[in-house]
């Protein structure tokens, strides 16, 4: 049996409300989680480092509550970019094929 467009498509898996879901559970959770460890790690070392300066605790914990915020930005986005190409690029650069889209482009 000869695979026409219209077979192409229907095989294929549409995009649903249910993989953006998944997609933005798995990142919120795992940025959370990497940020929280990436940060607390920071935070020790220049905790520490300031804490044997003689550092207020009260100045500490400011400078490593902001530092954590700005190490973990980095970490969101690669969870990020690692999802949305998984989950998301690949079914629709996957739909596009099967439509003939992206060969009509090229």
């Amino acid at each position: 049996m000869a695979k026409t467009p219209m077979y192409i498509s229907i095989m294929t898996q549409q995009l649903k409300e249910t993989d953006y879901i998944k997609t933005w559970v798995l990142f919120m959770v795992c940025a959370t989680v990497g940020g929280i460890i990436v940060g607390a790690v920071v935070g020790a070392v220049v905790g520490g480092v300031l804490g044997a300066a003689g550092v207020p605790v009260r100045t500490i914990s400011a400078l490593c509550g902001v530092l954590g915020f700005i190490v973990g930005l980095p970490i969101s986005y690669l969870f990020f970019r690692l999802f949305v190409s998984r989950f998301i690029v690949q079914k629709l650069t996957a739909q596009a094929l099967s439509e003939g889209e992206l060969s009509k482009a090229a």
